[in-house]
């Protein structure tokens, strides 16, 4: 609990990047891991449970590329924008979103070899990148519209 209380990074209400060293023991109200990376481990702190997630969860990514390329189709990605795209399917979502889940059907070794196509702009609620930080590939009039910025 020391490492959450002592983070550093306190500007993402959702994530706390901490490191402990080797050999230090959780609380007594921690769980055990589901596996030997720790995903999944909980310890509340403060009145607050933590989740040890995988490192990329939260981020924002840009799918340009990966909408172009995904294997199992573009609307396999695009469903989540626009649920229109996918009828029939039991896996389709309801409703507009901004979350991609990575689903339960690949396994991570899937994921590490993949996410190079998924270039990371930043993490959920963290401080907003500002439009000319954007990848120029997205720097588009209608992004910049849609952001209330300069366009290029």
């Amino acid at each position: 609990s020391s490492a959450i209380q002592g983070a550093t990074d306190t500007t993402n209400p959702h994530v706390r990047d901490v490191r402990i060293s080797a050999g230090t023991t959780c609380d007594a109200t921690s769980t055990v891991p589901e596996s030997t990376s720790g995903v999944g481990m909980t310890i509340t702190v403060d009145g607050q449970c933590w989740q040890h997630v995988h490192p990329d969860e939260f981020n924002v990514v840009d799918a340009t590329y990966w909408v172009t390329t995904h294997p199992g189709g573009a609307d396999a990605i695009r469903k989540f924008a626009d649920p229109s795209v996918c009828t029939g399917n039991a896996n389709c979502p309801t409703a507009a979103t901004n979350v991609m889940p990575f689903p339960a059907s690949h396994d991570m070794e899937r994921w590490d070899r993949k996410s190079q196509w998924l270039p990371v702009l930043g993490r959920l609620d963290e401080p907003n990148v500002p439009f000319d930080g954007l990848p120029e590939t997205l720097q588009t009039l209608v992004l910049a519209e849609d952001f209330n910025a300069n366009p290029p």
